[in-house]
């Protein structure tokens, strides 16, 4: 009978009946033999100075989960091991709030909606999207008015049917937030950025011709 039992990672002679090897801490009870004859054996060999090397098996790497969640406010699909938006900075834990919350009526939400820019946004619990909606109508509006009274009417009339344009859109989107169709939404922040520059585009242009005019 056999005093000892050879580990089959590391080649280290053990005590019959040992548990685990005093060499590499690898567990003999816990694992069956046909593991045993998948798992890659250490190498053992011998310079030629008479030194003793072994080469082990590298472990293998670590799977990283490639499951990832979408924003709430901006739809950008970030990691799961990452707890804030990497675009808009938003929280994971507004993706999964439950149904406690109180309920929302798309029809109240769209009414606030119409009646207000944003307002519907700020009932639908979307508040920063619902304060740069807002502002974006009123701006364009603003301006809009200010430069057909100018009589730069082209220009006017731009502003003014990019601020009705958003007015409306917000209005659906404000109803689409509040039934949960968070999918559908147009107006995200990205969109509501790239209409800001589109206005500042138009004063740009309209600035430029006014002073080639007065010279």
């Amino acid at each position: 009978m056999p005093r000892h039992v050879t580990c089959p990672n590391c080649g280290a002679r053990n005590a019959v009946g040992a548990l685990w090897c005093g060499q590499c801490y690898r567990p003999f009870s816990q694992e069956s033999e046909g593991a045993d004859e998948e798992r890659p054996m250490s190498e053992i060999a011998a310079t030629e100075d008479g030194q003793i090397t072994m080469e082990l098996p590298l472990p293998e790497a670590p799977r990283i989960s490639e499951r990832t969640w979408m924003c709430s406010v901006c739809g950008i699909s970030n990691p799961l091991a990452d707890s804030y938006c990497a675009a808009c900075g938003s929280s994971i834990f507004d993706v999964f709030k439950t149904e406690e919350q109180r309920q929302v009526d798309p029809r109240s939400a769209a009414l606030r909606g119409l009646l207000l820019p944003g307002l519907g946004h700020a009932y639908a619990g979307q508040t920063l999207l619902g304060v740069s909606v807002g502002a974006l109508v009123a701006v364009s509006l603003f301006l809009g008015a200010i430069l057909i009274a100018l009589e730069v009417v082209v220009a006017g009339i731009l502003l003014l049917l990019v601020g009705v344009g958003v007015w409306g859109i917000g209005v659906l989107d404000a109803f689409r937030w509040a039934r949960g169709e968070t999918g559908d939404v147009i107006l995200r922040p990205h969109v509501l950025t790239a209409l800001v520059g589109a206005v500042l585009l138009v004063l740009i242009v309209v600035a430029v011709s006014a002073q080639r005019v007065q010279r």
